[in-house]
């Protein structure tokens, strides 16, 4: 494993404004942002506990 941060940077338009973005990972909430530019920075070391030491 080389490092277990990750940022997810996200270009969302929509006419009507966006309230905010979400991360998911398994189908559980990893992160959100709710100022654009979007960017929301995961720490994966819960997850890797999760699924027994694979790499997500």
């Amino acid at each position: 494993m080389v490092g277990s941060l990750i940022v997810v940077n996200v270009e969302a338009k929509d006419n009507g404004g966006i309230a905010k973005i979400e991360a998911f990972i398994n189908n559980e909430k990893a992160g959100e942002d709710t100022n654009s530019p979007y960017r929301i920075r995961i720490d994966l070391t819960s997850f890797y506990s999760k699924v027994g030491r694979k790499e997500v």
